[in-house]
């Protein structure tokens, strides 16, 4: 389930956040409480020969709020993935390395066998 990003810190999205999982858990209690009632009228008058069409319109009430169901909300403590990453190449003293190399137009270079060697943690500016 993915939330749209409106223009709030993280404190006020976690807020909202258990609101939205509180109305959930109320609307699926709700729910619940609503199954059951009508499923104890069809257990006890289901076999009456004077409810029995009340008591198959119940049934089809239930079918139909099962369906609309609203599911249950997971809770604030559900299942966080992990994020394993591959340990990193080594980083190499060298971090560009440039033989003979020509800078500017490919008819009229600037700067022309030209070797740089840039190391790591290295500043360089080009103006």
């Amino acid at each position: 389930h993915l939330d749209l990003y409106r223009s709030r810190s993280y404190a006020q999205w976690e807020v909202e956040r258990e609101e939205r999982e509180a109305r959930l858990q109320s609307e699926y209690e709700r729910q619940q409480a609503e199954i059951e009632r009508l499923q104890g009228f069809v257990d006890r008058f289901g076999a009456s020969a004077t409810k029995a069409s009340q008591a198959q319109s119940r049934v089809k009430m239930i079918e139909k709020l099962k369906k609309e169901q609203v599911q249950a909300p997971m809770g604030v403590e559900r299942h966080r993935p992990k994020l394993r990453l591959p340990k990193p190449p080594p980083c190499y003293e060298d971090q560009l390395e440039l033989r003979r190399a020509a800078f500017g137009w490919a008819e009229q270079p600037i700067i022309s066998d030209a070797s740089v060697k840039i190391m790591k943690g290295q500043r360089i500016v080009v103006r």
